[in-house]
């Protein structure tokens, strides 16, 4: 928790308080809307954002456009976002892309999330209930493990004799934290006086996310 102590000087009495209240909670709802930090869809044809070892560029199948990332039958693939993503600031981060299933089974490819501790953590095992076709994952958290200036996303994938697994349109969101701080006057305490044309206002502000400060 930051505290912040401050001085509003030469103030018309505590009505520019409330301006400044209500300023925040305009800010909080136009900001609150999800926030697109990352979009792949392999047209490049390289995989220049990307830590890889066995995923392959291909043609056979994608979802739209040219290119899709391959891992074939028999080979162990790895590959990691190669810039980390900040979203320190969130209240929720939701990874959303497109696979396709060529008779998988469970653990033969999968998403992991690193949370805050560096771990990679399980987050979703690409197996469709219908095969040879197009399926959306779309998976969120609001575990506040996930939210950290180095979050970044790997897939994982070692199919075997006669499988394979597809992936394309792979997008990172989230959505801010827009936790609003609280404000407390400490003087002047219950003025009414109407006659004061101008009044000092001491405050502090708690901001628990370090999101909004004055």
């Amino acid at each position: 928790m930051r505290k912040e102590t401050g001085k509003l000087g030469q103030m018309n009495k505590s009505a520019r308080v409330l301006l400044v209240i209500l300023f925040i909670v305009l800010l909080a709802y136009f900001v609150s809307a999800p926030t697109q930090l990352f979009f792949e869809d392999l047209e490049a044809g390289n995989f220049n954002n990307w830590v890889n070892a066995g995923w392959a560029i291909a043609t056979d199948q994608k979802d739209g456009g040219s290119n899709s990332a391959k891992c074939a039958s028999g080979v162990n693939c790895n590959m990691n976002k190669s810039t980390q993503v900040n979203i320190a600031l969130a209240q929720e981060v939701n990874v959303t892309l497109r696979y396709r299933d060529d008779d998988l089974e469970n653990g033969d490819a999968e998403l992991y999330w690193n949370d805050s501790s560096g771990n990679w953590d399980l987050i979703d095992d690409f197996n469709a209930a219908s095969e040879d076709t197009w399926e959306t994952s779309s998976t969120s958290s609001t575990d506040k493990q996930y939210f950290h200036p180095g979050f970044s996303i790997r897939f994982f994938g070692d199919p075997e004799t006669n499988e394979n697994i597809w992936i394309d349109n792979i997008n990172i969101s989230y959505t801010p934290d827009t936790t609003l701080p609280l404000i407390k006057i400490i003087s002047p305490l219950n003025n009414s006086n109407s006659s004061i044309k101008q009044l000092n206002v001491n405050y502090t502000i708690s901001d628990n996310n370090a999101l909004f400060s004055c």
